[in-house]
């Protein structure tokens, strides 16, 4: 590039040069031409008999002048050269700088890729569970607390709003009877247990268990109720229970029927109006003649 430069800035200029020298001499010294080969396109060679015939140039001053010319020409365009040098330097900088950040970000994001799960662990990940479906929150409930799982309810029982599971165990052995209820916390990845409370007297046939809301408070109760399942023609009991998960309690009901009177017993620990009125108006439906009483008593067949 700097070699053609070089040249076509030469021709042109030694062409001008050359003219005003042949038309000073007007071909005054025949005798001293000298054969060189010039471009028949150039200006000089219009001034040339024949064409390629030039004169022997004997102005030293003229000459020195010439190659001066020449000598500083080259260096503008060895200047000129090493700009162009220069923003092409330039240019593949930027490229490489642009391909050394592209190769990052490739880099980058396989590195991402690479510390995923791998296909193993993906499979062996545990997928979402869907705690709406009555038979995953019975699994769940039986896997944390055993096979004495009969029921199972979803929802905020407790104020920080988030859900839990209630489960309902009977167990029935030589040694024990019973019911419990347990809350489970479902937040994290394995659920774990919050609180349970101790063996109730109760049974789970014939019974009715369900979520109960108050007014006056802003989370959810579990409420059971044994109906008629200890009752027979000559009378019985039943037992009702309202379990408070947030505050840890159990709300006591407990009705007592023979051929005499019908007597109802309302636990001590409950200081909710809305939960005794509950329990009493229930109750009422079913035995409008019953009689609140302050002493719990053991039914006697």
């Amino acid at each position: 590039m700097e070699k053609f430069v070089t040249q076509i800035s030469r021709s042109k200029i030694f062409d001008k040069l050359l003219i005003l020298e042949i038309q000073k001499n007007k071909f005054q010294n025949p005798d001293k031409h000298q054969l060189i080969n010039l471009p028949a396109s150039s200006e000089a060679a219009k001034f040339q008999t024949p064409w390629q015939h030039v004169l022997k140039i004997d102005n030293w001053l003229f000459k020195i002048v010439c190659y001066l010319f020449f000598d500083i020409w080259y260096l503008i365009s060895k200047v000129s050269f090493l700009r162009i040098i220069s923003k092409r330097a330039k240019t593949f900088y930027l490229t490489s700088v642009n391909k050394l950040l592209s190769a990052g970000f490739i880099i980058s994001l396989l590195f991402l890729i690479s510390c995923g799960d791998s296909p193993d662990e993906k499979k062996n990940k545990a997928p979402l569970k869907d705690y709406r479906d009555t038979s995953v929150q019975l699994k769940e409930a039986k896997n944390l607390l055993g096979d004495n799982v009969k029921l199972t309810f979803i929802g905020d029982f407790d104020e920080s709003k988030k859900e839990e599971i209630a489960a309902g165990s009977e167990i029935n052995t030589k040694e024990e009877w019973g019911i419990k209820f347990t809350s489970i916390d479902i937040s994290e990845d394995k659920p774990k247990k919050i609180f349970e409370t101790d063996l109730l007297e109760g049974s789970f046939d014939d019974c009715k268990v369900e979520k109960l809301t108050l007014s006056s408070k802003d989370y959810e109760f579990l409420y059971y109720n044994s109906r008629d399942y200890f009752l027979g023609s000559g009378g019985g009991e039943v037992f009702s229970y309202i379990i408070d998960f947030n505050e840890k309690e159990i709300y006591y009901a407990h009705l007592v029927a023979n051929n005499k009177k019908v007597s109802l017993y309302i636990s001590e620990n409950i200081n909710n109006v809305d939960i005794r009125k509950f329990f009493l108006d229930t109750f009422k439906r079913d035995f409008p003649s019953l009689v609140l009483i302050s002493q719990d008593i053991e039914y006697d067949e």
